[in-house]
């Protein structure tokens, strides 16, 4: 019986401790407490933040990796499927010359939509695709094609009256320009016009450059009788004799934004594009 008792007591005081209420977190704990939770959501905030910033990122470098390969694409497919002969190479560079600097920023490329008017001589200017920025706004690359224009182009030596032809795209209300960006980074050259001060005018960052085997002094020298036909350089040798290949090598380089105004972030952008086609002794 002692032990029943003694039992029944056990029992009877554990059920009072359960009954017992807790005891409550001091200050100190939770001073502890709330500075980890605060730590916890500060780590989870800066990682959320940085997510985000690297997702911006990277959709915007993606946005300027689409410009850039649609105006790149549309260039390099201009310049492959060009018409080219003795008197014009397919494409030629028109600079833009300001402060004493040269700035090879227009580019005219012969494709008909058919047959070439003049095959073996110079194109037409309806024949041209012409990429070039938009002065008004040099951010803009456009390109250009003047389908009513059936005029003669110029000789490709003629720097100033091909200028003057961009010029005309640029200005004529019967060109159809289509834009491939607008995303391009523009910059400043300072020029001293004949009256008044120093004028800021705003460039577009495009850039072309063209090489040519035989060059254009090689070839003119050959008609001259300078040079003999077998003495040309042909690339890799290819001529008989009364046929040599010219190869034409185009390279472009343009910088697109990937940020806003402020932040513009550019993005360097290369490409290049090669034409062949014969020459006749």
């Amino acid at each position: 019986m002692p032990t029943f008792r003694r039992h029944l007591s056990a029992k009877c005081r554990s059920r009072a401790a359960r009954r017992r209420p807790r005891r409550g977190l001091t200050l100190a704990e939770l001073l502890v407490a709330g500075t980890v939770l605060v730590l916890i959501g500060g780590a989870c905030a800066t990682l959320a933040f940085a997510v985000y910033s690297s997702y911006e990122v990277c959709k915007s470098q993606a946005t300027a990796a689409q410009h850039a390969r649609v105006s790149i694409d549309r260039i390099e497919k201009a310049v492959v499927e060009a018409t080219a002969s003795e008197s014009f190479p397919g494409c030629l560079i028109i600079n833009y010359s300001a402060a004493g600097e040269t700035f090879p920023d227009s580019l005219a490329v012969w494709r008909p939509t058919g047959a070439a008017v003049d095959p073996a001589g110079l194109p037409r200017v309806n024949e041209l695709v012409v990429f070039s920025c938009d002065p008004g706004a040099p951010n803009k690359l456009l390109e250009m094609t003047w389908p009513t224009n059936t005029s003669v182009v110029p000789g490709p030596s003629n720097e100033l009256l091909w200028r003057v032809l961009i010029d005309s795209f640029h200005s004529s209300a019967q060109t159809i320009k289509n834009q491939l960006t607008d995303r391009l980074r523009t910059g400043s050259v300072d020029t001293l016009p004949l009256l008044g001060g120093l004028t800021s005018t705003p460039l577009g960052m495009i850039r072309f450059k063209r090489f040519m085997a035989p060059s254009e002094s090689q070839w003119s020298q050959y008609r001259g009788g300078q040079i003999a036909w077998q003495n040309i350089n042909w690339p890799l040798d290819m001529y008989s004799t009364q046929t040599g290949l010219r190869t034409v090598s185009l390279q472009v380089e343009l910088q697109i934004v990937s940020g806003d105004q402020s932040r513009p972030d550019p993005i360097p952008f290369l490409g290049s594009a090669n034409l062949t086609y014969t020459l006749r002794k």
